[in-house]
């Protein structure tokens, strides 16, 4: 690994990468701070607050998609003449099957709005009074710069 040279501000000499002081002219140096990536250990984090509004617009948006996968099931049962086997066939004749999977989208959607609004508001009140949830990161490298 290459170190990247340091020279004095006073007098111009090569001095150690990390040095306080010239070993020269003993003149003290400005901190530099380290440029490029520093391996660090394993660390433990801890989760004490969670962004419930981030949390409710994530919640919304995958329920959502989950319900536009049920709603085309629902659409593709109705085109399929399944259900007018079993209903009858003035059951779903004529029905809106976009405004089925728009209907899906939405419902779903407001639905996982609404757990994540009470999964974030509930984990927030819980890490306040016994912590949050802890996780530990495998060691890996920081950049610095």
């Amino acid at each position: 690994m290459a170190s990247h040279a340091r020279f004095c501000a006073s007098c111009g000499k090569a001095i150690f990468p990390r040095g306080e002081f010239c070993a020269f002219c003993g003149e003290k140096q400005p901190q530099v701070a380290r440029a490029g990536p520093r391996p660090v250990g394993d660390r433990t984090l801890e989760v004490r607050r969670i962004g419930v509004w981030s949390l409710v617009k994530f919640s919304f948006m995958m329920y959502a998609i989950f319900g536009i996968v049920i709603g085309i099931f629902i659409v593709g049962v109705g085109l399929s003449g399944v259900a007018a086997q079993h209903f009858g066939e003035g059951a779903l004749h004529g029905m809106p099957w976009a405004g089925i999977l728009l209907l899906s989208f939405l419902i779903h959607g407001i639905v996982g709005a609404v757990v994540g609004l009470a999964v974030g508001g509930l984990y927030n009140l819980l890490a306040w009074g016994v912590g949050g949830v802890r996780i530990t990161l495998k060691g890996s490298v920081i950049e610095t710069d």
